[in-house]
């Protein structure tokens, strides 16, 4: 099944994502990757207004504290709600955790730009 929500996310089937990942969710709660690919999902539609994502990737991090890639889809969800303070630090931290991820480097510098510090205007 982690391979099906895997093919789902990859073509963007967000639907069939989001319940391969409850699915799978409900069978392991701890399975930190489905948490992370149900965030993702979630902040693509309009799930995003009330905050599933972020509890979604809140989880995966708690779950999985050391994998960069759950730092990264919390900053993206935090930078999603407006939260740029937060998105900042959530990037910092995954950067800490793989220094050479240029997904992570340029999510921050995403960050950065709508904070101000760079150009005008991006989105993740």
């Amino acid at each position: 099944m982690a391979r099906r929500l895997k093919a789902a996310c990859a073509r963007g089937d967000r639907a069939t994502a989001i319940a391969l990942s409850e699915t799978l969710n409900a069978k392991n709660p701890l399975y930190g990757p489905a948490w992370i690919a149900r965030g993702d999902m979630l902040r693509e539609t309009a799930a995003h207004v009330n905050r599933a994502d972020l509890d979604a990737v809140d989880e995966a991090v708690r779950l999985m504290p050391r994998n960069p890639a759950a730092w990264r889809a919390l900053g993206r969800s935090y930078f999603t709600h407006g939260y740029l303070e937060e998105a900042r630090r959530a990037h910092v931290y995954a950067l800490g955790l793989d220094p050479a991820s240029s997904a992570a480097w340029s999510e921050l510098a995403a960050v950065e730009r709508r904070v101000g510090n760079g150009e005008d205007g991006t989105t993740l």
